[in-house]
């Protein structure tokens, strides 16, 4: 089936193939820079935000929603290859 979305034709788009490995490449760069970013977010809240609630609550939250958001990518990534 043909399907035009704007100017682009679905099955033209449909052809494209992206290797796995080239994702799973993308994914792991994009985690080392989210840990190094975590990383240095979790010192500067400890270090000036000491036991503060709202920073505790805060982080807790983050770090929650990280590993929702990693786990789903990585199952994304495990059902495509």
């Amino acid at each position: 089936m043909r399907y035009t979305v704007g100017m682009f034709d679905t099955q033209s788009l449909s052809s494209i193939v992206i290797p796995p490995i080239f994702l799973w490449a993308i994914f792991f760069i994009m985690l080392v820079f989210y840990l190094i970013i975590t990383i240095i977010f979790l010192y500067h809240w400890n270090r000036y935000g000491g036991k503060n609630k709202v920073i505790m609550l805060g982080s807790t939250l983050y770090l929650l929603v990280s590993v929702l958001l990693i786990g789903t990518a990585t199952i994304a990534l495990i059902r495509i290859s």
